[in-house]
């Protein structure tokens, strides 16, 4: 569970794997979770693949486990659930259930509305519902939404809990299948918890790196995606550790330490916020504006003739450039055309 401090940052929230209430001879053989993330808001699918081993059907009481907001929001949206349009699907129909909450994960639960979350004391909400396994194997499919979580640090973190997964009988995962999609060009990390054996790829057009020392934490893998989503898998996965991602500021490919660091924070807030009225008087050099300016046309993978602007980008790890671009100005978001617009008026003056 990520939770970010009180005027750092707001976590809102995540969901996780479903899980037995009471203990079951029933495991996981397969999971595909998967995020799509547009804008401030995720929305999750997973399919899991259950064996019942009995000869039996069982009928067995499940949670779905989501931690209450914390950080910097009010009191009042603490005490909310944040996961919207819940549904899950379980031989062929959808099932009913309950929301609850709980001071913590193994705590007895009591209906909704009978404890306060805030800030400084969060607990969980539990949906519950009852499913039943026929012998054999078993698929059940679910789906939700939540919103981003962000701090100084992170303009747009997920997480997913994945520590659920072991409540069921063998304590892993048969096979593990996570995909991420941001919908187009990003910059992002996750937290490597699949260990060794797992297989890191781009389905589409991008660049996997190595874990980053120094950074937020040491245990995030860099993912640059130009187009396309990322996919994990391992198998026999044991869910030790939670998993999440984040992306920094929004189309904010820069970072600290590297070739960046030659640039004053000024530059990094500008390049952040899409605007140079970043609200103090500020006097560009004409380098910067420069920078700031080639800096869009880079993170969309322009092929810079010119070579010391190529060789200035090429530095950078995120920088893929795309020999067949025929640049188009439908390329650019309208941030990026309105941030244009500005470098070129101030350049001018």
């Amino acid at each position: 569970m990520l939770v970010a401090a009180a005027n750092d940052g707001v976590y809102w929230g995540s969901g996780g794997i479903l899980y037995p209430l009471q203990e079951t001879k029933i495991s996981i053989t397969r999971e595909v979770l998967s995020f799509s993330c547009r804008g401030d808001e995720a929305e999750v699918n997973v399919l899991l693949e259950f064996r019942n081993p009995e000869s039996v059907s069982r009928t067995l009481t499940i949670g779905f486990q989501a931690p209450s907001a914390s950080g910097d929001l009010p009191d009042s949206i603490c005490s909310i659930p944040q996961i919207k349009d819940l549904r899950v699907m379980n031989d062929g129909r959808l099932l009913p259930f309950r929301t609850m909450m709980a001071e913590e994960e193994n705590a007895p639960l009591v209906e909704l509305g009978k404890l306060r979350f805030s800030q400084e004391s969060w607990g969980i909400f539990v949906y519950v519902f009852e499913m039943t396994f026929k012998p054999g194997l078993n698929t059940v499919q679910h789906s939700y939404r939540f919103p981003a979580s962000g701090s100084v640090d992170m303009d747009r973190a997920f997480s997913y809990i994945l520590r659920t997964g072991a409540k069921w009988a063998g304590g892993t995962i048969g096979h593990l299948t996570t995909e991420i999609d941001f919908g187009g060009s990003e910059r992002f990390f996750v937290r490597d918890v699949y260990g060794d054996r797992a297989e890191w790829s781009i389905v589409g057009i991008g660049r996997i790196g190595g874990k980053q020392p120094g950074r937020y934490d040491e245990g995030m893998r860099e993912v640059r995606l130009v187009a396309g989503k990322l996919r994990i898998t391992v198998a026999d996965m044991v869910p030790a550790e939670n998993m999440e991602f984040y992306a920094q500021m929004r189309g904010m490919f820069l970072d600290w330490p590297g070739p960046d660091a030659q640039y004053r924070n000024e530059v990094l807030r500008a390049v952040g916020s899409r605007s140079l009225d970043i609200g103090e008087e500020v006097t560009w050099t004409n380098e910067e504006l420069r920078f700031m300016r080639n800096l869009i046309f880079a993170q969309h993978g322009y092929p810079f003739k010119d070579p010391e602007q190529r060789k200035l980008f090429e530095a950078f790890d995120w920088y893929i450039p795309d020999p067949n671009l025929i640049w188009s100005d439908a390329l650019l978001t309208p941030e990026e055309r309105l941030f244009l617009g500005m470098i070129k008026a101030k350049e001018l003056e």
